[in-house]
């Protein structure tokens, strides 16, 4: 068997290029990419519904995708241009959250996906000592001058 190689030509792990808008139960926010793969918007998604629950915890717990429950794939090969991204949390356990999440882009065809995101308390394998000071940057840096509703 061959080896298949996967590029993707973005740049940076974090997807997400602002947080827009921040609500009781719903998160929204932007990126842009320039000839991405179509599973950069998946990813997307989950980064801002994962976000999200980092948030809502205070940035004291792990979150990460569990499951994509359900997903309209993306149409086309290559996603490029500027889109919206959302994520309301429909339900919650202590360690699941359930989101619906939505994605439109330039030419205004929606990708929607319902993730699990899942949070687990920090240990030896995720040290919270980075990764909390870590996301609460990043969020920070992303939610700077959002509006909250």
């Amino acid at each position: 068997m061959g080896i298949v190689t996967v590029g993707s030509d973005v740049t940076s792990f974090r997807m997400i290029e602002k947080i827009t808008r921040i609500g009781d139960q719903h998160i929204a926010g932007k990126a842009n990419w320039s000839k991405a793969l179509p599973y950069v918007v998946l990813e997307a998604m989950a980064q801002l519904a994962a976000l999200d629950v980092r948030y809502r915890l205070d940035f004291c717990r792990h979150a990460f995708l569990l499951k994509v429950k359900r997903c309209d794939w993306p149409p086309g090969e290559v996603i490029c241009g500027r889109w919206s991204l959302s994520a309301r949390r429909l339900n919650h356990g202590s360690a699941a959250y359930l989101y619906h999440t939505r994605a439109n882009g330039p030419e205004n065809k929606p990708v929607e996906a319902q993730m699990l995101i899942g949070a687990l308390d920090y240990d030896e394998r995720f040290d919270h000592k980075v990764l909390q000071t870590h996301y609460r940057k990043v969020f920070a840096c992303l939610s700077k001058d959002t509006g909250k509703s």
